[in-house]
């Protein structure tokens, strides 16, 4: 579970209040435990909205929306993924099969020919 609070700024006068106190534009962090790890750190935002955001996608298991992104798969091995969960995990009809296999080639083929689209990761 994980909390939300504001560790106000030694100008704030809301420093005594304690940090629960939601009206001041300090710094939001975030403290509790995630899949069984400790948590504490800056959200470095000051909307509470926006840290409640974050919070929520900590904890449906986005991950951490700090880190960054995953690297991005290549073209071929996305299709490969794509096509395998198509026959065997979604066991769709042959016929659906093979219209996804015409429209990926199609895909290869437009990657190729753009150098942008190429079919390494992208940096």
């Amino acid at each position: 579970m994980l909390t939300l609070y504001r560790r106000h700024l030694g100008s704030c006068g809301h420093k005594v209040v304690g940090r629960q106190w939601k009206r001041c534009r300090c710094p939001i962090h975030i403290q509790g435990t995630l899949a069984g790890k400790p948590v504490r750190k800056s959200l470095d935002v000051t909307s509470w909205e926006r840290a409640e955001m974050l919070k929520r996608e900590m904890e449906d298991g986005v991950g951490d929306p700090l880190a960054p992104p995953p690297a991005i798969p290549m073209i071929e091995e996305a299709v490969e993924k794509f096509l395998a969960d198509a026959e065997h995990g979604r066991k769709l009809t042959r016929a659906t099969i093979k219209k996804y296999k015409v429209a990926l080639t199609q895909l290869k083929a437009f990657a190729a020919e753009r150098p942008r689209f190429s079919f390494r990761n992208s940096p």
